[in-house]
């Protein structure tokens, strides 16, 4: 019975592993102290969103109301949560300001005014990019890492 401690925590340790290498775990989370050995940890970790429109592809922020999902993916990016991500940008409403700004989310409240025209949204791409360090310059470089897009439901 003596040997069910380090039993555990080697299970854990191999847990951890799995999910940081094959599953994109930031590596800070998790029980992991990798975070004092790499730049990949969650603040590392940025966003990049997309409407495709007839009109083109117009980048946008996510809307407020999707940032716990944006935030939980940021630490354990999976490839449904970001399909889903993208679906729920895509059904979004966006309206737009003209062609020298980016279209918003409309309020979720209907009583508050909006200006603009609706923004016909076709589908949504959400690319989640992180800092990689890289030896050959010494410097941090961003890169796109994940990313899905989804039509509008």
């Amino acid at each position: 019975m003596a040997w069910l401690p380090a039993l555990l925590l080697l299970g854990l340790a191999a847990r951890h592993l799995v999910l940081a290498r094959g599953h994109g775990l930031s590596a800070g989370r998790g029980g992991g102290m990798a975070v004092f050995t790499t730049p990949d940890y969650a603040a590392t970790r940025f966003w990049r969103c997309y409407l495709i429109t007839d009109g083109g592809e117009h980048r946008v922020r996510v809307p407020g109301e999707l940032r716990a999902l944006q935030e939980r993916l940021e630490v354990l990016p999976d490839p449904r949560g970001l399909t889903t991500l993208a679906r729920r940008v895509a059904g979004a409403s966006w309206s737009d300001h003209g062609p020298d700004l980016p279209p918003r989310a409309r309020p979720a409240e209907a009583d508050r005014p909006t200006q603009g025209a609706t923004l016909q949204v076709r589908a949504a791409r959400v690319e989640l990019w992180r800092l990689e360090f890289d030896p050959a310059t010494a410097r941090l470089a961003a890169s796109r890492w994940r990313e899905a897009t989804a039509e509008r439901p």
